[in-house]
């Protein structure tokens, strides 16, 4: 696997997403990714943003991976007694925007074919922008220096604890991995 940015800088590019028009968070480490991105999802729903988030691995739909809030989230509601909803976003919008991405890059060739990953965070990129997300939250998927959400135009990182995670890609020490995580400050 080419572990270079190129494919991701190509697909936002042909998209008109290489400077995106809501604050991108990326979260980074080992543990607590996804708690640390979805309180801070919740801090700034809570506060009337409109905040996308894109985490994985999904349970039981790919869909779970890319959600939309505005004025709370579940378990963390904006007023009493406001609805609740799980931010999941209609299956139509996820379509056309896998449709769109794949459609920006099919003249890529096979060499430069986004993966799975990288896919997921064009359309999520693609789906905060239609939105008119004011924040986005991005969890990284695997190190920093060479992870997909680094290709975004970020305006924060931000590190939870690391740990000897992927050691056969980042290194074999933890000062290995930290350095390629520390790649993705902004």
């Amino acid at each position: 696997m080419d572990m270079g940015l190129g494919r991701m800088h190509r697909a936002l590019a042909a998209l008109g997403l290489t400077r995106l028009p809501h604050v991108c968070v990326q979260v980074l480490g080992t543990n607590g990714k996804g708690s640390t991105a979805t309180l801070l999802t919740a801090l700034c729903s809570a506060h009337g943003l409109g905040v996308g988030l894109f985490t994985s691995p999904h349970f039981l739909s790919v869909r779970e991976r890319i959600r939309y809030y505005r004025g709370g989230m579940p378990g963390y509601p904006q007023t009493p007694g406001a609805p609740l909803h799980d931010g999941l976003l209609p299956e139509t919008d996820w379509l056309d925007a896998a449709r769109e991405c794949l459609a920006a890059t099919t003249d890529f060739g096979p060499s430069g074919q986004l993966t799975y990953f990288e896919l997921l965070t064009v359309m999520a990129a693609r789906l905060f922008t239609t939105r008119g997300a004011d924040v986005a939250v991005y969890e990284a998927g695997l190190g920093g220096s060479h992870d997909a959400t680094t290709a975004l135009s970020r305006g924060m990182a931000v590190f939870t604890p690391m740990g000897m995670d992927h050691a056969g890609v980042l290194g074999p020490t933890i000062g290995h991995i930290a350095r390629d995580k520390a790649g993705a400050i902004p």
